[in-house]
Protein backbone atom coordinates (compact mmCIF):
# COMPACT_ATOMS: atom_id res chain seq x y z
CA UNK A 1 0.00 0.00 0.00
CA UNK A 2 1.51 3.35 -1.01
CA UNK A 3 1.96 6.05 1.59
CA UNK A 4 -0.51 8.35 -0.16
CA UNK A 5 -3.15 5.63 0.03
CA UNK A 6 -2.42 5.08 3.73
CA UNK A 7 -2.82 8.80 4.38
CA UNK A 8 -6.07 8.94 2.43
CA UNK A 9 -7.52 5.99 4.34
CA UNK A 10 -7.18 7.75 7.69
CA UNK A 11 -7.84 11.22 6.35
CA UNK A 12 -4.72 13.25 7.09
CA UNK A 13 -6.13 16.80 7.20
CA UNK A 14 -5.19 19.73 5.05
CA UNK A 15 -2.61 22.11 6.48
CA UNK A 16 -5.18 24.90 6.50
CA UNK A 17 -7.31 23.25 9.18
CA UNK A 18 -7.98 25.84 11.89
CA UNK A 19 -6.82 25.03 15.43
CA UNK A 20 -9.38 24.81 18.19
CA UNK A 21 -8.57 25.09 21.88
CA UNK A 22 -10.56 23.30 24.55
CA UNK A 23 -9.98 26.05 27.08
CA UNK A 24 -8.66 23.47 29.55
CA UNK A 25 -5.53 24.69 31.35
CA UNK A 26 -3.29 21.89 32.60
CA UNK A 27 0.05 22.56 34.32
CA UNK A 28 0.47 25.82 32.47
CA UNK A 29 -0.58 24.39 29.10
CA UNK A 30 -3.63 24.86 26.90
CA UNK A 31 -5.07 21.64 25.48
CA UNK A 32 -5.50 21.99 21.70
CA UNK A 33 -7.01 19.22 19.54
CA UNK A 34 -5.65 18.47 16.09
CA UNK A 35 -7.89 17.21 13.27
CA UNK A 36 -7.64 13.70 11.85
CA UNK A 37 -10.28 11.33 10.50
CA UNK A 38 -12.20 9.37 13.16
CA UNK A 39 -10.39 11.34 15.85
CA UNK A 40 -10.48 10.25 19.46
CA UNK A 41 -10.91 13.41 21.57
CA UNK A 42 -9.15 11.62 24.43
CA UNK A 43 -6.00 11.08 22.37
CA UNK A 44 -5.80 13.37 19.35
CA UNK A 45 -4.65 16.56 21.02
CA UNK A 46 -1.57 18.36 22.22
CA UNK A 47 -0.74 20.51 25.23
CA UNK A 48 0.42 23.93 24.07
CA UNK A 49 2.93 25.77 26.24
CA UNK A 50 3.47 29.39 25.30
CA UNK A 51 6.90 30.95 25.89
CA UNK A 52 7.41 32.45 29.32
CA UNK A 53 10.12 34.95 28.48
CA UNK A 54 9.46 38.29 26.89
CA UNK A 55 10.01 38.17 23.12
CA UNK A 56 10.25 40.74 20.37
CA UNK A 57 8.29 38.47 18.03
CA UNK A 58 6.72 35.02 17.62
CA UNK A 59 8.69 32.14 19.15
CA UNK A 60 9.93 29.05 17.30
CA UNK A 61 7.61 26.08 17.87
CA UNK A 62 8.94 22.78 19.21
CA UNK A 63 6.56 19.86 18.63
CA UNK A 64 7.19 17.01 21.10
CA UNK A 65 6.35 13.30 20.66
CA UNK A 66 6.66 11.11 23.74
CA UNK A 67 8.05 7.59 23.76
CA UNK A 68 6.95 4.39 25.45
CA UNK A 69 7.27 1.77 22.75
CA UNK A 70 4.23 3.14 20.85
CA UNK A 71 2.15 1.58 23.64
CA UNK A 72 -0.90 3.01 25.40
CA UNK A 73 0.76 2.59 28.81
CA UNK A 74 2.82 5.77 28.33
CA UNK A 75 1.44 9.25 27.68
CA UNK A 76 2.59 12.75 26.86
CA UNK A 77 3.06 13.40 30.59
CA UNK A 78 6.53 11.89 30.26
CA UNK A 79 7.73 14.98 28.38
CA UNK A 80 5.83 17.51 30.48
CA UNK A 81 8.91 18.68 32.37
CA UNK A 82 10.88 19.13 29.16
CA UNK A 83 7.98 21.07 27.62
CA UNK A 84 7.93 23.48 30.55
CA UNK A 85 11.71 23.88 30.50
CA UNK A 86 11.67 24.67 26.77
CA UNK A 87 8.88 27.21 27.29
CA UNK A 88 10.98 28.80 30.02
CA UNK A 89 13.78 29.14 27.45
CA UNK A 90 11.53 31.12 25.16
CA UNK A 91 10.03 28.49 22.87
CA UNK A 92 6.43 27.64 22.12
CA UNK A 93 5.90 23.91 22.69
CA UNK A 94 3.17 21.57 21.43
CA UNK A 95 3.39 18.29 23.38
CA UNK A 96 1.45 15.77 21.27
CA UNK A 97 -0.68 12.83 22.29
CA UNK A 98 -1.59 10.23 19.68
CA UNK A 99 -3.31 6.87 19.36
CA UNK A 100 -1.03 4.04 20.45
CA UNK A 101 -0.98 0.27 20.30
CA UNK A 102 -3.80 -0.96 22.53
CA UNK A 103 -5.83 2.26 22.29
CA UNK A 104 -6.76 2.39 18.62
CA UNK A 105 -3.27 2.98 17.26
CA UNK A 106 -0.69 0.85 15.53
CA UNK A 107 -0.36 0.54 11.76
CA UNK A 108 -1.15 2.92 10.12
CA UNK A 109 -3.04 5.09 12.60
CA UNK A 110 -0.15 6.02 14.90
CA UNK A 111 1.95 7.20 11.96
CA UNK A 112 -0.78 9.23 10.33
CA UNK A 113 -1.79 10.76 13.68
CA UNK A 114 1.69 12.17 14.23
CA UNK A 115 1.94 13.37 10.64
CA UNK A 116 -1.43 15.11 11.02
CA UNK A 117 -0.28 16.74 14.26
CA UNK A 118 2.92 17.97 12.60
CA UNK A 119 1.05 19.50 9.68
CA UNK A 120 -1.55 21.03 11.99
CA UNK A 121 1.11 22.56 14.25
CA UNK A 122 2.10 24.92 11.45
CA UNK A 123 -1.31 26.59 11.79
CA UNK A 124 -1.10 27.29 15.52
CA UNK A 125 0.25 30.76 14.85
CA UNK A 126 -3.09 31.63 13.24
CA UNK A 127 -4.74 32.03 16.65
CA UNK A 128 -1.73 32.24 18.99
CA UNK A 129 0.41 35.22 17.98
CA UNK A 130 3.21 34.03 20.27
CA UNK A 131 3.73 30.97 18.01
CA UNK A 132 6.05 31.45 15.05
CA UNK A 133 6.28 29.71 11.69
CA UNK A 134 9.60 27.98 12.39
CA UNK A 135 8.73 24.44 13.51
CA UNK A 136 10.98 21.57 14.58
CA UNK A 137 9.83 18.09 15.58
CA UNK A 138 11.40 16.44 18.62
CA UNK A 139 10.75 12.96 19.98
CA UNK A 140 12.10 10.60 22.60
CA UNK A 141 12.59 6.87 22.02
CA UNK A 142 9.70 5.58 19.89
CA UNK A 143 8.55 9.20 19.71
CA UNK A 144 11.87 10.00 18.05
CA UNK A 145 11.09 7.55 15.27
CA UNK A 146 7.69 9.21 14.93
CA UNK A 147 9.19 12.71 14.85
CA UNK A 148 11.63 11.79 12.09
CA UNK A 149 8.94 9.91 10.16
CA UNK A 150 6.60 12.91 10.39
CA UNK A 151 9.41 15.22 9.29
CA UNK A 152 9.78 13.10 6.17
CA UNK A 153 6.06 12.70 5.40
CA UNK A 154 3.97 15.55 6.83
CA UNK A 155 2.06 17.60 4.25
CA UNK A 156 3.89 20.69 5.50
CA UNK A 157 7.45 19.79 6.39
CA UNK A 158 9.13 21.22 9.49
CA UNK A 159 12.47 22.99 9.49
CA UNK A 160 14.27 20.10 11.25
CA UNK A 161 13.86 17.15 13.61
CA UNK A 162 15.65 15.99 16.76
CA UNK A 163 15.48 12.32 17.79
CA UNK A 164 16.40 11.50 21.40
CA UNK A 165 17.46 7.90 22.12
CA UNK A 166 15.35 6.76 19.18
CA UNK A 167 15.25 3.49 17.19
CA UNK A 168 15.79 5.23 13.85
CA UNK A 169 17.00 2.00 12.25
CA UNK A 170 13.60 0.43 12.86
CA UNK A 171 14.09 -2.81 10.98
CA UNK A 172 17.38 -3.36 12.78
CA UNK A 173 15.57 -2.92 16.10
CA UNK A 174 12.97 -5.51 15.08
CA UNK A 175 15.65 -8.00 14.03
CA UNK A 176 17.33 -7.39 17.41
CA UNK A 177 14.22 -8.58 19.22
CA UNK A 178 12.29 -5.38 19.93
CA UNK A 179 8.75 -6.75 20.18
CA UNK A 180 7.31 -3.25 20.35
CA UNK A 181 8.23 -2.68 16.71
CA UNK A 182 6.35 -5.83 15.69
CA UNK A 183 3.35 -4.61 17.70
CA UNK A 184 3.40 -1.23 15.98
CA UNK A 185 3.57 -2.64 12.46
CA UNK A 186 1.47 -5.77 13.03
CA UNK A 187 4.22 -8.33 12.56
CA UNK A 188 7.82 -8.98 11.61
CA UNK A 189 9.85 -7.54 8.71
CA UNK A 190 9.44 -10.88 6.92
CA UNK A 191 5.66 -10.70 7.27
CA UNK A 192 5.26 -7.03 6.31
CA UNK A 193 8.31 -5.85 4.37
CA UNK A 194 6.41 -2.98 2.72
CA UNK A 195 5.23 -1.60 6.06
CA UNK A 196 8.79 -1.64 7.38
CA UNK A 197 10.07 0.02 4.22
CA UNK A 198 7.57 2.83 4.73
CA UNK A 199 7.89 3.24 8.52
CA UNK A 200 11.66 2.83 8.95
CA UNK A 201 13.46 6.21 8.79
CA UNK A 202 16.66 4.38 7.82
CA UNK A 203 14.93 2.93 4.77
CA UNK A 204 13.91 6.34 3.44
CA UNK A 205 15.86 8.52 1.06
CA UNK A 206 18.21 11.07 2.59
CA UNK A 207 15.84 13.42 4.44
CA UNK A 208 14.92 16.76 2.95
CA UNK A 209 15.31 18.49 6.34
CA UNK A 210 18.15 18.23 8.90
CA UNK A 211 17.85 15.31 11.32
CA UNK A 212 19.82 15.42 14.58
CA UNK A 213 20.03 12.26 16.68
CA UNK A 214 21.18 12.53 20.29
CA UNK A 215 21.97 9.27 22.08
CA UNK A 216 23.58 8.14 25.34
CA UNK A 217 26.49 5.74 25.28
CA UNK A 218 24.98 3.89 28.28
CA UNK A 219 21.55 3.34 26.69
CA UNK A 220 20.52 -0.27 27.31
CA UNK A 221 17.03 0.06 25.81
CA UNK A 222 17.96 1.35 22.36
CA UNK A 223 21.70 0.73 21.92
CA UNK A 224 23.70 3.60 20.49
CA UNK A 225 24.72 1.32 17.63
CA UNK A 226 21.20 1.83 16.25
CA UNK A 227 21.79 5.57 15.96
CA UNK A 228 25.22 4.99 14.47
CA UNK A 229 23.69 2.69 11.85
CA UNK A 230 21.20 5.39 10.94
CA UNK A 231 23.91 8.03 10.67
CA UNK A 232 26.20 5.80 8.59
CA UNK A 233 23.87 5.51 5.60
CA UNK A 234 25.68 6.25 2.34
CA UNK A 235 25.10 9.37 0.26
CA UNK A 236 23.64 11.37 3.14
CA UNK A 237 25.86 14.31 4.21
CA UNK A 238 26.54 15.16 7.85
CA UNK A 239 24.81 18.50 7.32
CA UNK A 240 21.59 16.55 6.74
CA UNK A 241 21.96 13.76 9.35
CA UNK A 242 24.12 14.19 12.45
CA UNK A 243 24.65 12.30 15.70
CA UNK A 244 25.43 13.72 19.15
CA UNK A 245 26.82 11.04 21.47
CA UNK A 246 26.50 11.73 25.20
CA UNK A 247 28.97 9.76 27.38
CA UNK A 248 27.32 7.99 30.30
CA UNK A 249 23.76 9.00 29.40
CA UNK A 250 21.05 6.33 29.59
CA UNK A 251 17.78 5.93 27.72
CA UNK A 252 15.83 8.05 30.20
CA UNK A 253 18.48 10.38 31.60
CA UNK A 254 18.41 12.45 28.42
CA UNK A 255 14.83 13.58 29.22
CA UNK A 256 14.99 13.79 33.03
CA UNK A 257 15.80 17.20 34.50
CA UNK A 258 19.11 17.13 36.34
CA UNK A 259 20.12 13.72 34.99
CA UNK A 260 23.14 12.94 32.83
CA UNK A 261 22.75 14.50 29.40
CA UNK A 262 19.51 16.40 30.02
CA UNK A 263 21.20 19.76 29.66
CA UNK A 264 22.83 18.57 26.46
CA UNK A 265 19.44 17.53 25.11
CA UNK A 266 18.08 21.04 25.68
CA UNK A 267 21.23 22.55 24.18
CA UNK A 268 20.92 20.31 21.11
CA UNK A 269 17.32 21.37 20.56
CA UNK A 270 18.31 25.04 20.93
CA UNK A 271 21.24 24.65 18.52
CA UNK A 272 19.00 22.92 16.00
CA UNK A 273 16.43 25.71 16.17
CA UNK A 274 19.15 28.33 15.80
CA UNK A 275 20.58 26.51 12.80
CA UNK A 276 17.36 26.59 10.78
CA UNK A 277 15.85 29.97 11.68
Amino acid sequence: MALGVVAAVVGVPAASAAPTASGVQLNGALRVAYPVANADPGQNYGDLYLPRRGLTGPAPLVVLYHGGGWDRSVSLAGLGSMARDLAARGYAVYNVEYRRVGSGGGWPTTLTDVSAAATFATSLGNIFPQVGRSVILVGHSSGGQLAVWAAQHAAVRPAASVAIAAPLALTTAAHSGDANVDALLGGSPAQFPQRYAMADPAAQACPAVPIVAIHGTADRVVPITNARDFRARPRCPSARVSLVEVPGATHLSLIRPGAVGYGQTLATISATVAGVR
